[in-house]
């Protein structure tokens, strides 16, 4: 990211605009009729230096809202965390609903500049720990996947399998990416950002 740290809350406001712009669906609360309510909001946390921690201080941008998609921004990756569970990713059957989630994802991500997802579920044994001690400590993307790709190849969708224990082996090297190379041949422009990034 190419944070201004003496103007975060600016850039965090021009964000926050631009997320208000698209009519994201609101998530259905745990009752299955109403729908959250609110609208986008967001929170400036300052890591400090910790001398265990190798890509310390840190600034996070947390942006909440009664919507399926909450973005943590770090200054060398982002975090998508979902109101739904992982296995609503990984199970088949859903396949309809992911549809529209990953087109509001989609559009998440182009207001964010963000290229492609990597999917992990943060309390398996495996990718919980890249999700833990890589991810929310603010490692660089490109770092994180690389120690994904030492796990294994990310799982085509197709092949995806949804379990009901942690303690499946399977699940531990299960992973997924998605680059939207469909709407990326759409002609859709997304791989620039003027809100918050900086294309040399």
């Amino acid at each position: 990211m190419t944070w201004d740290f003496g103007n975060v809350t600016n850039q965090a406001e021009i964000i926050i605009a631009k997320l208000k712009e698209y009519p994201f669906h609101r998530a259905i609360n745990h009752d299955g009729v109403t729908e959250c309510e609110g609208d986008w909001s967001y929170e400036i946390h300052y890591c400090e230096e910790d001398p265990g921690v190798p890509y310390a201080p840190w600034m996070e941008l947390h942006i909440t809202g009664p919507f399926c998609i909450f973005p943590t921004i770090r200054n060398n990756n982002i975090e998508l965390s979902y109101f739904y569970r992982y296995w609503y990713i990984a199970e088949l059957t859903m396949a309809e609903w992911y549809e529209q989630f990953r087109r509001e994802q989609f559009e998440v991500c182009r207001i964010l500049g963000i290229t492609e997802v990597c999917y992990l579920a943060d309390q398996s044994h495996i990718t919980g720990g890249i999700c833990q001690g890589s991810v929310w400590m603010n490692w660089p993307y490109e770092r994180i996947k690389e120690r994904l790709f030492e796990i294994g190849p990310p799982t085509p969708r197709e092949q995806a399998v949804s379990y009901t224990s942690y303690e499946s082996n399977g699940e531990k090297e299960q992973w997924f990416m998605d680059d939207f190379a469909d709407i990326k041949a759409a002609g859709v422009d997304w791989f620039w950002s003027p809100y918050v990034h900086r294309h040399d």
